[in-house]
Protein backbone atom coordinates (compact mmCIF):
# COMPACT_ATOMS: atom_id res chain seq x y z
CA UNK A 1 0.00 0.00 0.00
CA UNK A 2 3.15 2.43 0.50
CA UNK A 3 4.06 1.89 -3.02
CA UNK A 4 0.75 3.02 -4.10
CA UNK A 5 0.16 6.00 -2.06
CA UNK A 6 3.71 6.84 -3.02
CA UNK A 7 2.77 6.79 -7.00
CA UNK A 8 -0.52 8.63 -6.53
CA UNK A 9 1.67 11.41 -4.76
CA UNK A 10 3.76 11.30 -7.66
CA UNK A 11 1.12 11.59 -10.48
CA UNK A 12 -1.42 14.11 -8.50
CA UNK A 13 0.75 16.11 -5.94
CA UNK A 14 -1.34 15.14 -2.72
CA UNK A 15 -2.11 12.46 -1.20
CA UNK A 16 -5.58 10.11 -1.61
CA UNK A 17 -8.61 10.15 -0.21
CA UNK A 18 -8.85 6.50 0.01
CA UNK A 19 -8.22 2.88 -1.68
CA UNK A 20 -8.65 1.33 -4.98
CA UNK A 21 -11.24 -0.78 -4.94
CA UNK A 22 -13.10 -2.45 -7.74
CA UNK A 23 -16.66 -4.21 -7.14
CA UNK A 24 -16.57 -8.46 -7.58
CA UNK A 25 -18.95 -7.57 -10.66
CA UNK A 26 -16.70 -5.58 -12.85
CA UNK A 27 -13.79 -7.65 -12.03
CA UNK A 28 -15.23 -10.57 -13.56
CA UNK A 29 -16.49 -8.24 -16.66
CA UNK A 30 -12.81 -6.79 -17.53
CA UNK A 31 -10.23 -8.79 -15.22
CA UNK A 32 -7.02 -8.03 -16.86
CA UNK A 33 -8.34 -4.19 -16.52
CA UNK A 34 -8.91 -4.94 -13.02
CA UNK A 35 -5.59 -6.27 -12.50
CA UNK A 36 -3.68 -3.91 -14.34
CA UNK A 37 -5.58 -1.42 -11.81
CA UNK A 38 -4.10 -2.93 -8.98
CA UNK A 39 -0.96 -3.30 -10.37
CA UNK A 40 0.00 0.16 -10.75
CA UNK A 41 -1.93 1.32 -8.08
CA UNK A 42 -1.68 -1.19 -5.62
CA UNK A 43 -4.84 -2.56 -4.07
CA UNK A 44 -6.78 -2.51 -0.54
CA UNK A 45 -6.63 -5.70 1.45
Amino acid sequence: MQDAKERFIEKHGHENEGYLDICPDCQKKNPNHAENAYQKYGKYE
